[in-house]
């Protein structure tokens, strides 16, 4: 098993097939851009606190200043503990060394402020005192029948059930958990297979004190009552029926688990969306289940649904079975794609791909999921048809019990990889070609599985990718690959693993690693000699790369897909104190909606400034192109277009100069404007804390235009406490807007107009409060023309701000051009920003003058990793005798740490810098030989 979630980049997308951690949440949260309104609950967040608060955490209250404060400012209606019956665990870990999860710190927070989820969430996150801040999802059933009657259950003997079951046929003591819709407890086919809590009657008393009242047939965790019967849409009942329907009993069909029991767990309160399905799984794992059925899911993946499924399957030894999704495509689908979750996809009679199913490198194996049939709720005899990855993931988890009844010593881990191991490959059947190794191992073998006592099988997890620069990853790049290799079934004698890849674009420098002799849940890692590979020849802009880790030892071998973007159209500036993402089509700080690919806008280091912003460009109120967020808030425009991708120049100008071009062909009501945006940088003071956008506007309709206006929009979330305690101001001299987190502490962050012409400068309230034009309703194409000309707003209000500083009006004849320039800046204090606004002045007016910076010496001279936490490498490579001076300075231009001052012969060198020596944050690592001097940012995280 599995899976996508990597621990790296921020700015790419990874999905790997293996087991490793979850991925960090980095700040700021950002909703998937697959999920809509539709898919969570307004006004309620699911959070995690931090375990040093645990004496500030009642069961419905938390008594620390920072938190109230924003409950205060959410207005706050509720909160609650989610598991108020939990306790921490006694230990770390389990027996096998797993991490066990502490569920006891776990709330739900209804607010009615009206902010929007995005931002509320990271309200709370700027606490400090949180570990997690989430949206409650809300998750669909995957299937709806389509027809009725009595079928041969073919599945049965694809998945070779019948073999299995002269092996054995399952146990009533071991049970399955199904979260689902709910179940119909009077079906004669369901009777005698249902987990009774016989400790517990329905007489209004919760007779085993297990915090469940009455919950003998099983708990309705969406209502928080024992009424499991199903209602609105059949689903659960059949989806448990492929599972557990009674064998040998003359009437309907057979259920894969022969005697396994199940236990119901309704997560539905109209059977037509699941919610609380998290706290399912955690309920499957508290009543001893073996595994925990999910026919359903979403896009959104959250931490609060890994934490539910690692505690399933560590804490309580239940294997987490999940639904690929019906959607075709390769987009994780939750909770499949979740870490230690088996994800199971679809497939037919002949064994191709199911139509429907998704795929891709979460998916762990596949077994029939096309024209099944099974029983439905209150309907004793009769039997429909259906097809989906819901009737998929069941055969699946009643293997689960099968293979426990086998091999009762097998942990959760084990017990699916024990089926994903002994599945039948199906890449190689004809119509499965272009999903090779997008389908998982194969499709299940269930005989197999309960009688091969010597499965072999290596997983990665903890999979890390970087460049060791900017993790953007771009042309003529080193990847560095890297994991945790983890043994989970028989011994092994000399694994070897192989990287490969069958993109042309991918050169490999190393692909193999040897971790030898590897016992049952041993691990390794390659972290000390990482794969490593270039990026090379002409890829297309954003293209995927799939990569397979191969595992070989004798007779054994095995694959594990990983896939990342290369090329992508945006690049990373961070050479000096600010730093920033450039893309190809005018969006500030990020490439993609909801903060995804991207710094943002940084000041030292993570986490980002700006919540998000771009270029706006407009002639009136209704012809304005733009790539900020839209109306209805929860849409972003996509007016501009890329037209040659974000990518850095020679250094002629700058330290770091730029480009990229785009247009505005997207837009509904075009203006008929291309524009070439350049960025400069500068690494040394006193030009460190701005960076420069130019952009040429040059009109390539026909029309002629006398009102043309163009701004920055940004969207300011300061920390280090919350953007709630932000405040906007202007200075008109300097044309600079800011603003600043009014909190001890707080930077300032600002944007200027660096070229000639009028300047217009509009300060928000996001929440539209004091007469502002609000942003949590939508930003319009009139009120963004209007902010850029015509309507003013300076503000003192502390709140949620973002600013429009805009240029205009500008006369732009047919095949005339118009050039409008704008300075990003940060800085610790107000004077130091009007100090740097008036060097960005005087820097830009001498590139406007056709003053030209000579290059920067560049030598051979690599600092990596970079950023580190433990050593950085100081490399550098001299073609003769040289003087040398090497030395470590902070931002202030201190010198911190002397790491050579002398001679040095030819040839290469290598000097190291300990993260024991220096604080969290930037410094500068200067090379001087003669006259010549390079300098090189370190981040310290």
């Amino acid at each position: 098993m599995k899976k996508n979630l990597l621990l790296l980049a921020v700015s790419c997308w990874l999905t790997a097939s293996a087991q490793h951690p979850p991925q960090v949440q980095q700040k700021p949260f950002k909703l998937n851009p697959l999920v809509t309104a539709k898919d969570y609950q307004h006004g309620k967040i699911i959070f995690k606190l931090k375990p040093e608060l645990r004496s500030h955490a009642a069961k419905n209250k938390i008594s620390e200043r920072s938190i109230e404060n924003i409950f205060s400012v959410l207005k706050a209606d509720k909160v609650e503990k989610l598991f108020p019956n939990h306790q921490p665990p006694m230990a770390e870990r389990n027996k096998s060394g797993e991490k066990l999860v502490d569920l006891s710190l776990i709330y739900t927070l209804n607010f009615s402020s009206g902010t929007p989820i995005e931002k509320a969430i990271n309200l709370l996150m700027s606490t400090g005192k949180l570990i997690y801040a989430e949206p409650d999802y809300i998750y669909k059933p995957l299937y709806t029948p389509n027809d009725t009657g009595i079928i041969n259950q073919y599945h049965l003997a694809m998945i070779r059930a019948y073999q299995a079951w002269d092996i054995n046929q399952g146990d009533s003591t071991i049970v399955i958990g199904f979260t689902d819709t709910g179940c119909d407890t009077t079906h004669p086919e369901l009777v005698a297979r249902i987990a009774y809590n016989t400790a517990d009657p329905v007489n209004g008393t919760d007779d085993d004190g297990d915090g469940y009242t009455d919950n003998y047939y099983g708990w309705n965790v969406a209502q928080n009552n024992y009424d499991v019967t199903e209602g609105g849409i059949p689903h659960g009942t059949f989806v448990i029926g492929l599972g557990c329907m009674q064998n040998d009993n003359t009437i309907c069909g057979a259920g894969v688990g022969f005697r396994t029991r199940f236990l119901p767990i309704r997560c539905s309160t109209n059977g037509s969306f699941i919610v609380n399905g998290e706290l399912g799984i955690v309920y499957a794992a508290d009543h001893g289940c073996v595994a925990v059925n999910c026919s359903w899911g979403g896009f959104g993946g959250s931490q609060f649904g890994q934490d539910a499924v690692d505690y399933a399957t560590f804490n309580g030894n239940c294997l987490v079975v999940g639904a690929a999704g019906n959607s075709d495509n390769e987009a994780p689908f939750f909770p499949a794609a979740y870490q230690h979750v088996l994800a199971v996809c679809g497939s037919n009679q002949t064994d191709n791909k199911w139509v429907g199913s998704s795929y891709g490198s979460f998916c762990d194996i596949s077994t029939p999921g096309d024209n099944l049939y099974s029983i439905l709720a209150g309907n004793p005899t009769v039997m429909v048809y259906s097809g989906g990855t819901s009737e998929a993931a069941p055969q699946a988890t009643a293997g689960a019990a099968l293979v426990k009844k086998q091999f009762p010593l097998l942990n959760a881990m084990q017990i699916g990889e024990q089926l994903r191991a002994t599945s039948d490959d199906i890449d190689t059947v004809p119509g499965n070609a272009i999903y090779t190794h997008k389908l998982g191992k194969g499709r299940m073998n269930l005989f197999r599985a309960v009688t091969e006592t010597t499965a072999k099988s290596v997983r990665a997890f903890d999979i890390i990718i970087t460049d060791n620069n900017d993790d953007a990853f771009i042309l003529n790049d080193t990847l560095r690959i890297s994991a945790v290799f983890t043994n989970y079934l028989d011994t092994l004698a000399n694994l070897n693993i192989t990287l490969t890849t069958t993109s042309p674009y991918i050169t490999f420098i190393n692909n193999t690693f040897n971790p030898g002799a590897m016992n049952p849940l041993q691990a390794d890692s390659n972290r000390s000699n990482p794969f490593t590979a270039i990026i090379t020849g002409s890829p297309p802009t954003n293209t995927p790369v799939y990569f397979d880790f191969n595992y070989t030892d004798g007779t054994y071998t095995d694959w594990q897909a990983i896939d990342l973007l290369v090329n992508v159209d945006y690049i990373n500036i961070y050479v000096n104190e600010v730093g920033t993402s450039m893309t190809s089509k005018g969006r500030l700080g990020f490439n993609d909606n909801g903060q995804a690919q991207g710094l943002g806008f940084i000041y030292h280091a993570p986490p980002t400034l700006l919540y998000g912003g771009g270029l706006v460009i407009g002639v009136n109120d209704s012809v304005t192109s733009d790539i900020t967020i839209g109306d209805p808030p929860t849409s972003m425009n996509q007016d501009f277009v890329a037209v040659t991708r974000a990518h850095q120049l020679p250094s002629v100008l700058s330290d770091f100069d730029a480009e990229a071009t785009f247009n505005d062909d997207s837009a509904a009501y075009p203006i008929g404007i291309s524009v070439t945006q350049k960025a400069f940088a500068w690494i040394n003071p006193p030009d460190s804390k701005y960076i420069i956008y130019d952009f040429l506007i040059r009109n390539t309709g026909a029309n002629n235009y006398t009102t043309l206006h163009a701004g920055l929009y940004a969207d300011w979330d300061i920390t280090p406490v919350n953007y709630a305690t932000n405040v906007a101001g202007y200075d008109a001299p300097r044309k600079l807007g800011w603003a600043h987190d009014t909190q001890p502490g707080g930077v300032f962050c600002g944007i200027k107009v660096l070229s000639p012409g009028g300047v217009n400068y509009y300060a928000f309230n996001n929440d539209g409060s004091n007469g502002s034009v609000g942003i949590y309703d939508g930003f319009t194409k009139f009120e963004k023309y209007n902010s850029m000309s015509s309507w003013s707003r300076l503000s003192t209000d502390t709140t949620d701000v973002s600013m429009m500083i805009s240029s205009g009006p500008f006369t732009l004849n047919a095949g005339d051009s118009v050039r409008v320039a704008f300075a990003l800046l940060a800085s610790d204090s107000l004077t130091q920003m009007q100090a740097a606004a008036d060097r960005a002045q005087a820097v830009f007016d001498s590139i406007a003058a056709g003053i030209v910076k000579p290059p920067a010496f560049t030598p051979q001279f690599v600092c990596y990793p970079n950023p580190f936490s433990d050593e950085c490498t100081v490399a550098l490579t001299l073609t003769q005798r040289e003087n040398v001076s090497l030395a470590v300075y902070n931002v202030l231009g201190e010198k911190i740490i002397s790491l050579w001052d002398g001679y040095l012969t030819a040839g290469s060198h290598a000097f190291y810098v300990s993260a024991s020596q220096l604080s969290k944050g930037i410094y500068f690592c200067e090379f001087r030989t003669g006259e010549k001097v390079t300098v090189r940012k370190l981040v310290v995280q």
